[in-house]
């Protein structure tokens, strides 16, 4: 009896040795690998995988491309139109009473003629005109009908000192009357004067 727990206990203590012998007789330099891999920090990024080695593939894509596109256009324009017009021009025109007035023309007088004062010499008639005062020039009228229809005229302006005769030439033969009247000007419109009388003259 007392035999058989001296060999039990023999044989539990061999186990016990071989265990422990089993234990050291594995690698020692796998034991630090184990320590370190299990002190190491839980946010250590992995290790970068070398395209060039042969069996190794990237897991993610890259991120070199911006993720958000710009949502707001540029503002460089102006967003507000001016909204008032220059006034350059003036607003007020110039009332009538600015302008100056145009003092009223009295009429001419009446121009004296008298038969010695028309003359005939061959195909053309002279007649010489009694100046009026104050006066732009004169009208002479000329036709072979008393009524004067179809009448010609021929104006001149006033006379020199020297002149104040009107030859009017390349007449027909036949009875022609004549007249005169002055004229004035008041801008750029003529006032009359009343005719003188009328002188009937023959041409030969």
């Amino acid at each position: 009896m007392r035999l058989k727990k001296v060999m039990a206990i023999t044989l539990a203590a061999g186990l016990t040795l071989g265990s422990i012998a089993l234990a050291a007789s594995s690698d020692p330099a796998q034991q630090p690998e184990a320590l370190s891999a299990s002190n190491a920090p839980a946010d250590t990024e992995p290790p970068m995988v070398n395209p060039s080695e042969p069996g190794s593939t990237p897991t993610d894509a890259p991120t070199d491309a911006p993720t958000d596109a710009p949502t707001d256009a540029p503002t460089d324009a102006p967003t507000d139109a001016p909204t008032a017009t220059p006034t350059v021009t003036p607003s007020d025109s110039p009332s009538p009473s600015n302008k100056p007035s145009l003092s009223p023309v009295t009429k001419p007088k009446k121009v004296s003629l008298t038969k010695k004062a028309v003359k005939v010499s061959g195909k053309k008639i002279t007649v010489t005109v009694n100046k009026v005062a104050n006066v732009a020039g004169y009208q002479i009228q000329y036709g072979t009908k008393k009524t004067f229809k179809n009448a010609k005229t021929k104006s001149v302006a006033k006379f020199s000192a020297k002149t104040k005769k009107v030859t009017i030439k390349s007449l027909k033969k036949g009875t022609y009357y004549v007249r005169v009247r002055a004229y004035k000007k008041s801008g750029s419109k003529k006032v009359w004067g009343n005719y003188s009388t009328t002188i009937s003259v023959k041409i030969k």
